[in-house]
């Protein structure tokens, strides 16, 4: 799948346009369930194999044992990404009228279904939508959760939590079993998570605010079965347990010291997160305790050249034959992590890094793609070199 613009497209040598109208930004992507998911910072789409559409909500059922009163068991949190809800009921054989969860509700078409058969609105019962309330032509028999109702409400801006998040991780402890999103400019120190091995399910209170919106999550690293939450001068651990059959994913501050300030600068390296902060980059090593000796400090030696490097925020990273790569500003900083020893190369305007057929590739903006040939060596702390880059395509051809 290619992202170009506001476009998607399947198949890079010939690009098949699949979807048009994105918001001209990064995207992220991630599979799920053989289906990969999209998000651009405006909208959340999913790619079946053959076609690109929004994501279509999960209707939860939130309350279970109802009387037609509306007194019940809640069961499922709503859905923050949609409008729909299920109600749950126990006729008694003789009530018509059955409250609602909710109030209010969307002029969407309420649909119920009795001891297994469809009723449809306007023949077989009628919608009060302002007071929430069903009214069956003739009573449901007497059954134990015999009665099933959908209805809507949609909520002022509660699909744009979701929808305006920038980047996610698979996160649940030993497996990747939810997805968990980050990067909503109006809520910027906020994580949401989705439902079990569900990306359209999200629910209400699957939410964690992560210290003060003063400081945003700026990206994610998982570090063995712990999820390294990345804040701007913070580092904070998450994990996932159990709790009466319940899943739980407490988060605790790791290190008030070093934080990141480029999301893509966080890699994996030797199974340590190594980040970009405003400090210089460095690598995570123990998320046991909460100490700012937890982490390493790997670019003492480059320091004074970062810092004066504008728009640093930008930077993108890649980590490929033992080697970690930063990009910005036409410039790579490299760090060859076997001998601990950096390289600096000039007049590489990378805009991301690919790795096609064990060979580095560079993606240059609007322009083409080109492969680096230069041979990189170990013995020289810093060094600058001339650009050694061969075309090797266009995006537009």
């Amino acid at each position: 799948m290619l992202s170009w613009e506001s476009e998607l497209y399947t198949e890079a040598v010939r690009p098949i346009e699949k979807y048009t109208g994105l918001s001209d930004s990064p995207m992220s992507f991630f599979m799920m369930n053989d289906k990969m998911y999209m998000m651009d910072g405006a909208q959340f789409l999913v790619f079946d194999g053959k076609d690109v559409k929004p994501v279509e909500p999960y209707i939860p059922t939130v309350s279970i044992s109802k009387d037609p009163a509306g007194r019940g068991t809640a069961f499922e949190d709503f859905n923050l990404l949609g409008t729909g809800f299920k109600d749950s009921f126990t006729g008694d054989g003789t009530s018509k009228e059955f409250t609602l969860s909710l109030k209010g509700l969307d002029a969407t078409e309420v649909k119920a279904r009795v001891d297994n058969t469809d009723k449809k609105e306007g023949t077989d019962f009628t919608v009060d939508r302002a007071a929430g309330k069903v009214t069956f032509t003739t009573a449901p028999s007497k059954g134990t959760n015999n009665v099933v109702i959908t209805a809507y409400k949609t909520i002022d801006g509660s699909a744009a939590k979701i929808k305006k998040c920038k980047f996610m991780v698979l996160y649940g402890g030993a497996n990747d079993t939810r997805v968990f999103f980050s990067g909503n400019p109006d809520m910027p120190s906020y994580v949401w998570r989705s439902g079990l091995y569900d990306p359209t399910y999200w629910p209400e209170n699957g939410f964690y605010k992560i210290g003060l919106d003063v400081e945003k999550v700026v990206g994610f690293s998982k570090q063995y079965d712990s999820l390294i939450v990345h804040k701007e001068n913070s580092l904070w651990k998450m994990q996932y347990t159990m709790v009466d059959g319940e899943a739980f994913f407490p988060i605790i501050p790791l290190n008030d010291q070093v934080g990141t300030i480029a999301s893509n600068s966080i890699q994996i390296v030797e199974n340590n997160p190594v980040m970009l902060s405003k400090k210089g980059i460095y690598m995570l090593q123990s998320t046991n305790v909460r100490d700012e000796r937890n982490v390493l400090h790997l670019s003492e030696n480059i320091d004074s050249m970062l810092k004066q490097e504008p728009n640093i925020d930008k930077a993108i990273t890649f980590d490929y034959d033992n080697k970690y790569w930063i990009a910005v500003n036409e410039k790579v900083y490299l760090f060859d992590y076997r001998v601990q020893e950096w390289l600096i190369y000039d007049n590489i305007p990378a805009s991301c890094f690919l790795e096609i057929e064990e060979t580095y590739t560079l993606a240059v903006p609007k322009t083409a793609l080109y492969t680096v040939l230069c041979v990189l060596t170990s013995n020289v702390r810093i060094m600058t070199t001339e650009r050694r880059l061969k075309p090797i395509g266009s995006p537009s051809t």
